[in-house]
């Protein structure tokens, strides 16, 4: 979270951090159930007024995705159906172009918008008859159904997209791990402590931080750092 000079909200970062290993796609679940996740953070968020960064993190790279085959809509692999991607999903979004060429934009925003339609009609289980006693899968569906109306009559698919940022091929635990030590072992003000249990023992603290249910506890700021 970033906070103003007050302690108020003034945007929200929601990230996702995957350790996975080789190379993914918008085909593989962990990322289409993060765009998922996204969707329904961003529309709780926006429809609230405050700005949000959707971040999905991972030590694997991007793969090149297979494109649904027109000729035959709808089966992929060994003849089972697949969500219909006419484009690769994640090399389209990371190539979002920040500029002003507006037509690129808006070319590759609809057809974005498309393939989360298609990615969702495919992996969301159909929407109940009945509304009551919903399970948790059906709850999620109707959420991730919701956020997509929501981008859909307000227009806000740009925004949403550019909401996201992909950190694909990340450094894995242990290089992170062993980055920080090094930082530790040559930073002023702690050179002349243990930088091993110093480094477990920051990691400790951001995850106790992070889990606390007050938003405005989850910061470390300099007095808390210092006291570690």
């Amino acid at each position: 979270h970033l906070f103003d000079a007050s302690g108020r909200v003034r945007e929200v970062t929601e990230e996702q951090i995957k350790l996975l290993e080789g190379s993914i796609s918008a085909r593989d679940e962990d990322v289409y159930e993060s765009i998922f996740n996204f969707l329904r953070a961003f529309h709780e968020l926006h429809s609230k007024g405050t700005p949000c960064a959707l971040v999905f993190t991972t030590s694997a790279t991007r793969a090149k995705q297979r494109i649904t085959d027109v000729s035959a809509p709808g089966v992929g692999l060994a003849g089972r159906e697949s969500a219909q991607l006419h484009i690769d999903v994640l090399s389209n979004w990371q190539d979002l172009p920040d500029g002003p060429s507006a037509t690129v934009v808006e070319s590759k925003t609809r057809d974005l918008a498309n393939a989360l339609h298609g990615l969702s009609a495919h992996h969301l289980p159909p929407e109940p008859t009945l509304h009551t006693n919903l399970s948790v899968s059906q709850l999620h569906a109707r959420a991730v159904r919701s956020a997509i109306r929501y981008l859909d009559d307000e227009s806000l698919w740009p925004e949403f997209l550019r909401s996201v940022r992909w950190n694909l091929g990340q450094k894995g635990l242990s290089d992170l791990h062993a980055e920080i030590v090094e930082k530790l072992k040559i930073h002023p003000r702690t050179r002349d402590l243990p930088a091993e249990v110093l480094a477990q023992r920051l990691v400790m603290e951001v995850l106790a931080a992070s889990g606390k249910k007050d938003v405005g506890s989850r910061r470390l700021d300099a007095k808390k750092r210092s006291d570690l």
